[in-house]
């Protein structure tokens, strides 16, 4: 789901070049997995819709790091709430506007 997301606006701006960069830095960058969704994180994915009201793509996100163990989460989207909980496994959610000085 993220790296669709990722890649919207360079296919939408026929920067192939940018959508090859994000790509490579997807696949190769450290501490960074893309994982398939498959039916445990579908799962996890619509407890996370029922409970927290998020959207599909977003839980689906969520889930996926949730099923890894993650321990943090980034999100641009002001409705995740500020921890997310499996069971005993809790993945903090850090805002990327909180790190921008001019959010």
């Amino acid at each position: 789901m993220s790296a669709s997301e990722l890649l919207v606006r360079p296919l939408r701006a026929a920067r192939d070049d940018v959508g090859r960069s994000i790509l490579h830095f997807l696949r190769t960058f450290a501490n960074v997995e893309v994982v398939a969704v498959d039916v445990a994180v579908a799962s996890i994915a619509a407890t996370l819709r029922v409970r927290e009201s998020m959207k599909v793509a977003d839980a689906l996100i969520a889930a996926s790091g949730l099923d890894r163990a993650a321990a943090v989460a980034f999100s641009d989207d002001a409705g995740w709430p500020a921890v997310l909980a499996r069971g005993p496994a809790t993945m903090k959610v850090l805002a990327l506007r909180s790190f921008l000085p001019f959010a």
